[in-house]
């Protein structure tokens, strides 16, 4: 969802009213993704011997949840092993 809102926002013809309430949704998006069970995704990409870190720098995620998604795998291992 966030990767075709980044698309939508980059599209030209697109009003600038519709365009700036897609910017406002990747916003909500990203406050409130840290809520949802996404952990499960993160760990299974990044386990992935395709993926790993990659699939997140080839998707354009910013660096610090690219970090953040790591120290959480890091913690997750640490806590149980």
């Amino acid at each position: 969802l966030m990767d075709k809102i980044e698309d939508f926002d980059k599209e030209a013809g697109i009003d600038e009213i519709v365009k700036q309430a897609a910017r406002n949704a990747m916003k909500k998006l990203k406050k409130y993704y840290q809520y949802t069970d996404g952990m499960i995704y993160t760990i299974s990409t990044i386990l992935d011997p395709w993926l790993k870190l990659t699939y997140h720098r080839d998707h354009n995620w910013e660096e610090k949840y690219i970090t953040e998604a790591r120290d959480d795998i890091k913690n997750l291992y640490d806590t149980i092993y």
